[in-house]
């Protein structure tokens, strides 16, 4: 495996970030689902724009997408999106603390799955196009001349005709 070592703190910052915000999104929503009616899909859209919880939903998911894009800026998806995975751990065990839900033992190995998973990413190159477009960008480009331009072709003479047409032979 490769060399792991060293993730930046931004980054690892980055990702604990996103999986609390993924974390506290889904508590937030589970929540506010339970307040949306079970009639027709105009009660329930009445009951979403109406409900503040929803604003916050929102605003989750506005913070979301703005420390997504600062995390995408320090590692390939590749490698930060499984880390995002692990909101799957605790969204389960907020579930079970905030919600009274119960998890089952082929969940709980399911978590052990995730995490193990996470663990054989984290053990990898966190970005593996940065070297290559520092490489790019770190070579001298050759100066860029103007192609030549290319020489006419011979005129034809007039006063001269090619043998063959004068007899109307092609």
């Amino acid at each position: 495996m490769s060399d792991g070592a060293g993730v930046p703190i931004r980054l690892a910052f980055g990702l604990a970030v996103a999986i609390a915000l993924d974390t506290g999104l889904q508590l937030v929503w589970k929540i506010g689902v339970a307040d949306i009616p079970d009639t027709s899909f105009r009660d329930a859209a009445v009951a979403v724009a109406t409900n503040p919880i929803f604003i916050v939903v929102v605003a989750l998911m506005a913070a979301q997408l703005v420390n997504w894009l600062k995390v995408l800026d320090h590692a390939d998806l590749s490698y930060a999106k499984p880390f995002t995975s692990l909101s799957y751990v605790t969204v389960c065990a907020l579930s079970v603390l905030v919600l009274g839900e119960h998890i089952a033992p082929l969940q709980i190995l399911g978590i052990l799955v995730v995490v193990a998973g996470v663990w054989c990413v984290s053990v990898t190159k966190r970005s593996t196009l940065a070297p290559v477009v520092a490489e790019a960008l770190a070579e001298p480009r050759p100066e860029s001349k103007p192609a030549p331009e290319p020489e006419p072709a011979p005129a034809r003479r007039p006063d001269r005709v090619p043998v063959g047409e004068e007899a109307g032979v092609e």
